[in-house]
């Protein structure tokens, strides 16, 4: 497995810049390069669909849609992809897999393919292609990517969250420095909360940042929604702490 340092960091990040450059001719070029290479040969009229959410940036959709076509243009598989809001993901795919009808990939979050693990193919091949390729996977991406033995899902990113917070606010509120233990946290959002600055928590249904900070304030108290062996574990005494938290 691959360990990340500063330096790797920068490596890569030089490497996908420069896959990024690659548009056009040279895209197409290098798409078949690939093709050839690969080992997996599409069969004679194989086409596929794709549910994906609608895009944030249209300069992520504009590269989107040049990779697909220079897919299609490179193995002759055409790639209906169809576009539903950000929420609308999860049901749109736990349908599809138990009426089996729809598309044949999904863009997803989180542990989306674990919802209906029986109803994923095994794609162990593409994972272990891709990890011996690519220097191994990290733990976090077998675990989403995992059932079992087998891999059900291809994890592709991470999305990282940066804390913001106003310093003005933070002084405002008698403190020297952002809290470091989550009883500091507490009393720092209780302070500007009377000081009318307030911290910005989703909570609800929202697929994306409801789950930025409910899922670490549950790990916080020792809560986990299942074991390793994958039995449901959200019914605790660490739970119950966490949620006591998140109510003050």
């Amino acid at each position: 497995m691959t360990m990340f340092t500063r330096r790797t960091l920068v490596k890569g990040a030089t490497s996908l810049a420069a896959t990024g450059a690659l548009a056009g001719p040279a895209l197409l070029e290098w798409s078949k390069a690939w093709a050839q290479a690969a080992p997996w040969k599409p069969e004679r009229g194989a086409q596929l669909g794709l549910l994906r959410w609608k895009y944030f940036v249209q300069s992520e959709d504009d590269a989107f849609v040049a990779l697909i076509d220079a897919f299609t243009k490179a193995t002759g598989v055409k790639v209906n992809v169809t576009r539903e809001s950000f929420e609308d993901i999860p049901p749109k795919a736990s349908v599809a897999a138990n009426t089996n009808a729809g598309p044949d990939l999904f863009w997803g979050l989180f542990s989306l393919p674990h919802l209906f693990p029986q109803k994923c193919i095994d794609v162990s091949d593409v994972a272990d292609y891709l990890g011996k390729k690519y220097g191994g996977w990290v733990p976090t991406a077998v675990a989403y990517g995992k059932s079992g033995n087998k891999w059900i899902a291809i994890p592709i990113c991470f999305g990282g969250n940066m804390l913001n917070y106003r310093i003005s606010a933070l002084k405002k509120a008698g403190l020297s420095k952002f809290p470091a233990t989550t009883d500091e946290f507490l009393e720092y959002a209780k302070a500007t909360k009377r000081n009318n600055t307030p911290g910005g928590m989703a909570l609800g249904h929202a697929t994306g940042d409801g789950n930025t900070w409910v899922h670490w304030c549950l790990w916080s108290f020792g809560g986990n929604l299942v074991d390793k062996n994958d039995n449901v574990i959200l019914n605790s005494p660490e739970t119950a702490k966490a949620l006591e938290y998140a109510k003050q």
